[in-house]
């Protein structure tokens, strides 16, 4: 049930509420903000509002500020851009798993990262058994291989061929040794779909970084759901939705003692 209320002993009649509303729900009165007759039908839940509230009057949809965490502290510029540096693919991972509470508090963050008019209509199919993903590996395997062998190679099998020599030495360059997958898929009528799984993704890596986790982009997976979308639908996917990207993660065999250097080039950068 869709509600908001407001603290009059807090409330300082500031208007930030009313004017952060970009779905032009709220509305100020002499007594202060109050919703306008279709707010329960226009409010996108975002919880502006409440966040924005500097004595802390507000309450959304039965959240008050209370409940929320505060806003700092945050990591300082240089803290942020050293672990932008810093960032590295890992491909080579440890084999066990990663402790409950590890992937525990990977879950939880997965209901932070923006999308699109505040839709978050994503679905995360994260695979914390080894065994899945051990079984994932085998499957790929013995379906590109037996793909290979037919004429012709069907198109959507044919552009991992380079692989065949090494997943006939049981060496699958796709999922790598990883323990751990987390795959994000979605309805295709979702309004950002293109662009709300690469940010889910951006911010779990980042996360994964401040945790010691190394993580990779596999977009050798992405391609992989042309050619055998059962492998995704296995593991939970819902139907009538697509896999919108795939990042592996786990403990990472090494750690990186430095971040890279780079420049861009004169052309790369436009400024206006």
């Amino acid at each position: 049930m869709w509600s908001f209320n407001v603290d009059s002993e807090k409330c300082v009649k500031c208007g930030r509420c009313v004017r952060e509303c970009s779905r032009f729900c709220l509305v100020m009165t002499a007594d202060g903000p109050a919703p306008t007759s279709d707010a329960a039908e226009l409010c996108f839940h975002c919880q502006h509002c409440l966040c924005v509230c500097p004595t802390g009057a507000v309450g959304v949809e039965g959240v008050s500020a209370a409940d929320c965490p505060p806003a700092a502290p945050i990591p300082s510029a240089d803290e942020m851009l050293n672990l932008i540096r810093a960032r590295r693919s890992c491909r080579v991972f440890k084999t066990e798993p990663l402790p409950e509470s590890r992937l525990a508090a990977l879950r939880e963050m997965l209901a932070y990262p923006p999308t699109g008019c505040n839709a978050r209509s994503l679905q995360f199919l994260m695979v914390e058994n080894p065994v899945t993903m051990a079984e994932i590996r085998r499957k790929s395997a013995e379906a590109l291989l037996t793909a290979f062998e037919q004429t012709p190679i069907p198109p959507a099998a044919a552009k991992f061929l380079r692989m065949k020599p090494l997943l006939e030495r049981n060496i699958n360059p796709i999922f790598r040794n990883a323990p751990h997958m987390l795959a994000v898929a979605l309805p295709e009528d979702t309004p950002c779909s293109t662009m709300d799984p690469i940010i889910a993704l951006s911010y779990f890596e980042l996360y994964c970084q401040t945790l010691g986790i190394g993580t990779l982009w596999c977009g050798l997976a992405y391609w992989l759901d042309d050619f055998m979308p059962e492998l995704f639908d296995r593991i939970g996917r819902a139907p009538g939705y697509r896999l919108g990207y795939v990042m592996l993660f786990g403990s990472p065999e090494w750690g990186f003692e430095r971040g890279a250097v780079r420049h861009l080039e004169a052309a790369a950068m436009v400024r206006s």
